[in-house]
C-alpha cells in the first residue's frame, strides 16, 4: 500500500466517523428517541475509538504487506507471553484472574452458587475472600458421597450468613460448628455441610432441602433465619409458579444462564474482559439506540434486581426488606405467617426423612450493638425508630407455642456478649469473629438437645 493510498484511506475514514459525529449529534438534538440521553463526551469518546480501530487496521494491512515475517515474531511472542501471563496469575491465585462471584438462575431454586468453581468473591477489610463449590454448587470441596461416609451428618441451610459472606470457608459458620462439635464430642467422624445461598430465604431453603440437600443423607438440619428473610420469600414466590405440579422460576432462556452455570474462559480473559466490557460498551454507545427502532436487540434481557421490591403494608408502600423494622407486628403478621408456613414445610420434610430439625433466629448488628457496623452500607435501609425494631423476635417468641420443633434465638447471647467486633465495619454481616461467635452457641445447643 503507497503511502498516498494509506493517506486517502485514513481521511476517508476520518470524515466517515466525522459525519457519524454529526449524524448521532443531530439525532441527539431532535430529541430521537434513545439518542437524546448520550453525553456529548461519551458520544466523542465512542466515535474516536472507531477512529482509533480503523486507523489501526488499515495500517496492520500495510505493514502486513512488507513486515509480514516480522508481525508473524510478534504474533507468536504475544502468544507465548499469554501463556505464561496465564499460568503466573493462576499460580500466583491473582484474584483478576478468577470468575467474579454471582448468583447464577436457576429454575428449581431461583438462584445458585455456579458449580464446581473457584470464585473471587471480593475482598473484605485487606483480605481477598474465594468461595470453592462442589458439583452441586454448595461451598465445600466435598461431594455428596464423601460427606455421607460421615458418621454424624448435619447441613445448615440459609442465606449469606449460613454461606459466610465476607470471609473464607474455614471461617463461615458451618465449618466453625464443624471444628467445634468435633472437639467437644471428641470424635472426627462428623461434618457439617454448608448448604447456604446469599440471598435465599425460607422458601428456597425448603426446596434446597427438597432438591439437593436430602440426598446428602443429613441426620440434622439447622436452618438459620434473617431479618431479610421475610420479604425474600414474598418477592420469590411471586416470581415462581407452578408448571406440572412442580414450583419452578421460569427464566428467559439459555442464554440468561438456565443452565445453571459460569462460563470460565481462564484468567487472561477474565483480566481482560472487564477492560473489554468497558470498550464494547463504548462501541455500542451509538449503535444500542437503533436497537428499537430497527427491532434489533443488542444485549439479552437477563438483569435481575434484588432490590426491585415494594408492596403495601398499611397505608404505606415498602421497598425495603426490613419493612417489619417500620410497623407494629399487627400490620406485619401475615408475612411472616408466610415464612413459617414455609419453614413448618421444611421442618416436616427433614422428618419425614429422618432427621432432626432445629430453627434459629439470627439478628442483625444494630439489634445488640448500633456501634458495630459505623461504615455500614445498608444503613439507610433500617427504619431510624427503633419502636418496632424487634417485631422480628417477638413473632417467633410467640411462634414456640405452635411449632413442634426447637427455636433458638440468638438475640439474647449476642446482647450479651462483650466480644467485639463481630461484623465489619462497612458491611453488616458477620466478620470471622461473628461467625465463631455464632458457631459457638449453636453448637453448645445442638450438644443440649443431644441433636444429631
Amino acid at each position: 500500500m503507497q503511502a498516498s493510498s494509506f493517506m486517502r484511506r485514513i481521511g476517508a475514514l476520518t470524515l466517515a466517523c466525522m459525519l457519524f459525529l454529526l449524524c448521532l449529534w443531530t439525532l441527539r438534538e431532535v430529541g430521537v428517541s434513545g439518542f437524546e440521553d448520550i453525553a456529548p463526551r461519551r458520544m466523542l469518546k465512542s466515535i474516536a475509538l472507531y477512529w482509533i480501530i480503523g486507523c489501526s487496521i488499515i495500517g496492520l494491512v500495510k505493514a502486513w504487506g512488507q513486515h509480514r515475517v516480522p508481525l508473524l515474531v510478534l504474533a507468536v511472542s504475544l502468544l507465548v507471553s499469554l501463556l505464561l501471563l496465564e499460568g503466573a496469575v493462576r499460580i500466583l491465585q491473582l484474584p483478576g484472574g478468577f470468575l467474579k462471584w454471582k448468583g447464577v438462575p436457576s429454575r428449581e431454586l431461583h438462584h445458585t452458587n455456579a458449580p464446581s468453581r473457584k470464585i473471587y468473591a471480593g475482598a473484605y477489610e485487606g483480605a481477598d475472600v474465594f468461595v470453592e463449590t462442589n458439583s452441586d454448587g454448595l461451598r465445600t470441596r466435598r461431594e455428596r458421597e464423601e460427606f455421607k461416609t460421615f458418621g454424624t451428618r448435619i447441613a445448615v441451610i440459609g442465606d449469606s450468613f449460613a454461606f459466610g459472606f465476607g470471609v473464607q470457608a474455614e471461617d463461615a459458620l458451618p465449618h466453625q460448628l464443624e471444628k467445634l462439635l468435633r472437639r467437644t464430642r471428641g470424635t472426627e467422624d462428623l461434618a457439617v455441610l454448608n448448604a447456604g445461598v446469599v440471598s435465599s430465604s425460607p422458601l428456597l431453603g425448603k426446596l434446597l432441602f427438597e432438591r439437593v440437600v436430602s440426598d446428602y443423607d443429613p441426620q440434622a438440619v439447622v436452618l438459620i433465619l434473617d431479618a431479610t428473610d421475610i420479604g425474600d420469600d414474598y418477592k420469590y414466590e411471586r416470581e415462581g409458579a407452578l408448571e406440572d405440579g412442580r414450583f419452578v422460576f421460569p427464566l428467559k432462556g439459555p442464554e440468561c444462564g438456565e443452565s445453571g452455570r459460569l462460563t470460565y474462559y481462564g484468567a487472561v480473559a477474565e483480566i481482560l474482559s472487564r477492560r473489554g466490557r468497558r470498550l464494547s460498551d463504548l462501541l455500542l454507545t451509538p449503535i444500542r439506540p437503533l436497537g428499537p427502532h430497527l427491532g434489533i436487540s443488542f444485549e439479552n434481557d437477563c438483569g435481575y434486581s434484588y432490590y426491585d421490591f415494594n408492596f403495601q403494608v398499611g397505608d404505606q408502600t415498602e421497598s425495603s426488606r426490613f419493612f417489619h423494622d417500620r410497623h407494629p407486628l399487627s400490620l406485619t403478621r401475615s408475612y411472616f405467617d408466610t415464612s413459617l408456613a414455609h419453614v413448618k414445610e421444611m421442618a416436616d420434610d427433614v422428618r419425614a426423612s429422618g432427621a432432626d430439625f432445629l430453627l434459629v433466629i439470627s439478628p442483625r448488628y444494630q439489634h445488640w450493638n448500633p456501634e458495630e457496623s459505623p461504615e455500614n452500607w445498608e444503613t439507610e435501609e433500617y427504619a431510624s425508630d427503633p419502636t418496632y425494631h424487634f417485631e422480628y423476635f417477638r413473632y417467633f417468641e410467640e411462634s414456640r407455642e405452635e411449632v413442634d420443633f426447637p427455636i433458638l434465638n440468638l438475640l439474647d447471647a449476642f446482647q450479651a456478649t462483650d466480644e467485639f467486633p463481630l461484623v465489619f465495619r462497612e458491611d453488616p454481616h458477620w466478620n470471622a469473629a461473628g461467625n465463631s461467635f455464632a458457631a459457638r452457641v449453636i453448637a453448645s445447643r445442638l450438644n443440649e438437645e443431644g441433636l444429631p
